[in-house]
């Protein structure tokens, strides 16, 4: 299961993911449908303490124009994962691309604008028409964890820097030094 989940978030693999999400409602006892994948996604996210209030899951591979997810709850998440009381759930980190090496970033990061964050910032993409999204997180110059969750919203599909400007965002995190 380890192999297949790193699998998934490495290329972003949808139809693995809706699988996935298919396999664990059934393995909670609910139907191995859209629903019961939503439900159990929306129960295991209760079950770890993050907020629902504005959540919405419509699917959960993410590619329906009805799922709403705030920047926080994604950020949340990769927190959960990352330093959270469940360390299970630190397996996870394994799968995160990493900016100019592996994965969805593996060929990115790799501009002057960017390359402060290769082989540095580990991150999640999401990529629909007119949205992207980048979450993740990376050790910044003071060696202090930061995660973080860009979300960039009503955009012009294939535009050119939409995705350079998350990377920007998350190469700067990864040159801080704020102490």
């Amino acid at each position: 299961m380890a192999e297949q989940v790193n699998l998934m978030l490495q290329v972003s693999d949808n139809y693995l993911a809706e699988t996935m999400g298919r396999m664990a409602a059934v393995a909670t006892g609910r139907p191995g449908s859209n629903d019961g994948a939503t439900a159990v996604v929306a129960a295991e996210a209760g079950a770890a303490g993050l907020s629902q209030d504005t959540m919405k899951l419509v699917d959960v591979c993410g590619l329906a124009m009805g799922n709403q997810v705030s920047a926080r709850q994604f950020t949340d998440v990769v927190r959960a994962i990352t330093t959270g009381a469940d360390t299970r759930l630190r397996a996870v980190l394994d799968g995160f691309p990493v900016g100019g090496l592996s994965g969805t970033l593996d060929m990115r990061y790799g501009d002057a604008t960017t390359s402060g964050g290769a082989g540095l910032v580990r991150a999640k993409t999401g990529t629909l028409n007119t949205v992207l999204a980048l979450s993740g997180y990376v050790v910044d110059a003071d060696g202090r964890l930061l995660v973080f969750s860009f979300l960039g919203n009503g955009l012009t599909p294939g535009a050119a820097g939409n995705k350079e400007a998350l990377d920007r965002a998350a190469t700067a995190l990864a040159g801080c030094g704020c102490r």
